[in-house]
């Protein structure tokens, strides 16, 4: 019983050590059996292209031609309504140029070569509208809104104006007159009418601050209470021009005739009155209690001192 123990187990050991210690190299193809290497017993990347034949290995070849287009699918469903946007400007407004009546509303209106019925057009609205060119003399536009009109060439010549609006207008080059016209108690601030003909017209409390007439010609115009403060009047001509107690505060009257004007009670102050000769032309000047350049006030008839 004993041996027989013994012999098992010798037996038993020496196969385990059989199979522990086989020789490197020792197992070859005779010793594999058929299908026994299968995929997952071969360590990956350990097979390249060149350990198989020629055809085995499939060919990857060129890129076929482009199949035809699918027929386009079933319109899907309508999506939900959107937000709305926002609102665009407001468009312009229509204008009717059409010039017909006294108040009507002229803005911004181009009415060159329009010929104005009639005469009177009482507190018509002209503000920014083009006037160039036309023919107005005698017509009546008392109160009328003519800021920042453009008037290049115009004729307004004895024109009533009179309490009109004429701030930043522009009134000049040949063909243009203001001659005789009524410009009592106008706002006509920032004017640029370069020689313009104002002669003989009423400029009674006319505002002409920061107003621009060089070379205009005022002979015989009344400018009583008008204010030309800051204004430029360079060789304006002035002769025989009513201003009492108008005001020339700061005003550029270089080389501009004051003969025979009437400036009692006017103000010079600060005014620039630079002639050729040193002192302006203010031969024949009627004064009285005028303000002179220099801030002080003549007693009496004597003149200002230049």
């Amino acid at each position: 019983m004993v041996v027989a123990l013994i012999a098992l187990f010798v037996a038993l050991g020496g196969t385990g050590y059989a199979v522990s210690a086989l020789p490197r190299n020792s197992v070859g193809t005779a010793q594999l059996k058929s299908q026994s290497v299968t995929a997952s017993k071969v360590k990956k990347g350990t097979l390249t292209a060149n350990l198989f034949a020629a055809g085995v290995l499939a060919q990857v070849g060129s890129a076929g031609p482009a199949g035809p287009a699918g027929a386009a699918g079933a319109q899907g469903p309508t999506g939900a309504t959107g937000a709305p946007g926002a609102q665009g400007p407001a468009g312009p407004i229509s204008q009717d140029c059409t010039v017909r009546f006294a108040g009507a509303n002229l803005a911004a209106c181009d009415l060159r070569g329009t010929t104005f019925p009639g005469t009177a057009y009482t507190g018509v609205n002209l503000a920014g509208a083009n006037l160039s060119g036309l023919s107005l003399n005698g017509r009546q536009f008392p109160g009328a809104n003519l800021t920042n009109v453009t008037a290049t060439g115009t004729n307004l010549a004895s024109a009533n104006l009179s309490g009109a609006l004429l701030a930043g207008a522009v009134i000049n080059d040949a063909g243009a007159s203001l001659a005789s016209a009524n410009l009592a108690g106008a706002v006509a601030r920032g004017l640029l009418a370069n020689g313009i003909s104002l002669s003989g017209a009423n400029l009674n409390r006319i505002d002409l601050t920061g107003a621009a007439l060089d070379e205009a010609n005022l002979t015989n115009a009344t400018l009583v209470k008008g204010t030309l403060a800051g204004g430029s009047f360079t060789t304006a001509n002035f002769t025989n021009v009513d201003a009492t107690k108008a005001s020339f505060s700061g005003a550029d009257l270089r080389f501009a005739t004051l003969a025979g004007a009437a400036l009692i009670g006017a103000d010079l102050t600060g005014a620039n009155l630079t002639s050729t000769t040193g002192t302006p032309d203010v031969t024949g000047a009627i004064w009285g209690g005028t303000t002179c350049r220099n801030g002080t006030v003549q007693s009496g008839t004597t003149p200002c001192v230049f």
